[in-house]
């Protein structure tokens, strides 16, 4: 004869093994956008180049107020880029 089996029973067992799925699932997606942003271009000496190209000896650098903000908007541009 076949178990018969509590109604809470059943529910129980069906919250524990979709608790796992999503556990399963929630990994698996945290995994995927780990690997995405690892493989993910990093455009931060690009930025740093094309920054001192640009301005390093630019007259703007004789600012040193001014030429602090722009590296300050640099530097903000980089963690933009990167995601942060």
């Amino acid at each position: 004869m076949p178990e018969v089996r509590s109604k809470e029973s059943v529910i129980a067992d069906w919250a524990r093994d979709a608790g796992q799925a999503v556990d399963r699932a929630g990994a698996a997606a945290i995994e995927q956008f780990t690997a995405a942003k690892e493989d993910a271009p990093s455009y931060a000496e690009d930025v740093d180049a094309w920054f001192e190209e640009h301005f390093h000896k630019a007259p703007i650098s004789h600012d040193t107020a001014l030429y602090n903000a722009l590296h300050a908007a640099k530097e903000e541009l980089k963690k933009l880029l990167a995601g942060e």
